[in-house]
């Protein structure tokens, strides 16, 4: 299979690794390479990279491709791709796809930007690019309330930890057996976590542990009591240059734009009244930006509702129509460069093109019918103890202490938890397809990551 190369950094990447054309997988007729998953690698933010570790994220790229892949070919062989519907919402997306394309690829690979301009850029914001002390921790929840006294909850808690200092099962396993928390299935693991994103108890416990201590008292908070293992801690400190560069080339090219093509911007020009008044300038190509264009801009992803709270607050329309008119200077580049003859753009729409057939596909052949009832909204709200946390956090102790306070706030929240019991579902759904189609279409995967 001809592999092409696209990106500068890339062609170092695969000269370190000899020009590998290993085969990764296959389905059906279809052979997903190497290269192919070093290409989705590179895309990934570094923090995600650190956070997983570089075997566990190639295996979960390689499945999702795996997954991809399959609907793809299913799409294929149900025709969904030749409907006339289907093409005309391509083309109404495929500029979006472009400016995609023009900021994830061409912008981060393919720019001359200098680094020099870039490490100016990162120690003049270094304060954003500081990470906070986390630790990853693991919990054994036993849950106190109308289900059973703390003095019961503490006496099963007992007898887990009997079974724990016998070894008679690891923290996991015992998390997977005793504990009441959704969890559970994942062994306790609750991941990670920094300051402020726990109640204060469990909070402060966690944060005076080492790694790998288990909490030698369980710890009491208004969801019951809990046995806590650190997994692992990260001390306070800097993201390096080499990986907040990717974060930082967006800010310094459009910077280094905004000056050669001198775009000004005109807020105070801007109403929720269609006129003729100009809100943005592209002085070197004498474009400018009216407010009737700006709020057809605006509708294609807002409601009339969330443009009225634009409108409300300053920066935040100051920053929507400079981020809008310097999509126009983004298209002003393409034309100049002729970037639509390059091998890299016509392969991102290519793979952008398939993805939207895919999420257009499960969403109209399998999700479109997804209800919920009021009884889903508490039952996954009671289930889930991490949604009253949050709530806690945000209403403070009235939130715990007045039961009248705290059901007003939590009525409230439920119609929000709808699209969470959808995504859910939606999973669901999901993986009991892809299920099927890998008993429809031969999947062959020839490489591990172990």
């Amino acid at each position: 299979m001809k592999r092409i190369i696209t990106y500068s950094a890339f062609i170092l990447l695969i000269a370190l690794s000899a020009c590998s054309k290993q085969d990764l997988a296959s389905v059906g007729d279809r052979v997903i390479t190497e290269g192919e998953l070093n290409r989705q690698m590179m895309r990934m933010d570094p923090e995600v990279l650190q956070r997983l570790g570089e075997n566990e994220l190639k295996k979960i790229l390689l499945e999702r491709m795996i997954e991809n892949e399959l609907l793809y070919q299913d799409l294929l062989n149900q025709k969904y791709d030749a409907g006339e519907e289907i093409a005309a919402r391509w083309e109404e997306i495929k500029p979006d796809v472009e400016m995609t394309y023009f900021v994830n690829e061409y912008i981060r690979f393919e720019a001359p930007l200098s680094s020099k301009k870039l490490k100016a850029a990162y120690e003049e914001r270094i304060d954003q690019f500081t990470t906070p002390e986390k630790v990853k921790a693991s919990h054994i929840l036993v849950s106190t309330g109308e289900k059973r006294s703390v003095e019961s909850a503490r006496a099963q808690i007992e007898e887990i930890q009997k079974k724990r200092k016998a070894k008679e099962k690891t923290f996991s396993e015992l998390a997977k057996e005793y504990s009441e928390c959704p969890s559970s299935s994942r062994g306790g693991d609750l991941g990670w976590f920094s300051r402020g994103q726990m109640v204060p108890s469990f909070e402060e416990a966690a944060f005076s542990m080492k790694k790998g201590d288990i909490s030698t008292e369980p710890v009491l908070t208004q969801f019951g009591l809990h046995l806590i293992q650190i997994t692992d801690r990260q001390a306070e400190g800097k993201i390096p240059f080499k990986e907040a560069q990717f974060k930082l080339k967006e800010d310094v090219y459009n910077t280094i734009l905004k000056e050669e093509y001198k775009i000004a911007v005109y807020p105070e020009k801007a109403s929720l009244k269609p006129s003729t008044d100009i809100v943005g300038e592209i002085q070197s190509i004498s474009y400018k930006y009216t407010n009737e264009a700006f709020l057809n801009d605006l509708s294609r992803w807002m409601n009339q509702k969330t443009m009225e709270m634009l409108f409300k607050n300053a920066d935040a329309l100051y920053g929507t129509i400079n981020d809008l008119i310097i999509r126009k200077a983004y298209r002003s580049v393409i034309d100049e460069k002729a970037l639509h003859e390059n091998e890299n753009y016509h392969r991102f729409m290519e793979q952008g093109k398939r993805q939207f057939l895919v999420q257009n596909y499960l969403e109209e052949m399998f999700f479109k019918d997804i209800k919920t009832t009021p009884e889903e909204m508490r039952n996954f709200y009671e289930n889930n103890p991490e949604l009253m946390q949050n709530l806690a956090r945000q209403y403070g102790e009235r939130f715990l202490k007045d039961a009248p306070f705290r059901h007003s706030k939590e009525k409230e929240f439920f119609p929000y938890l709808e699209q969470e019991i959808v995504n859910t579902k939606k999973e669901q759904i999901y993986h009991q397809y892809i299920n099927t189609l890998k008993n429809k279409y031969p999947v062959e995967v020839l490489a591990s990551f172990d």
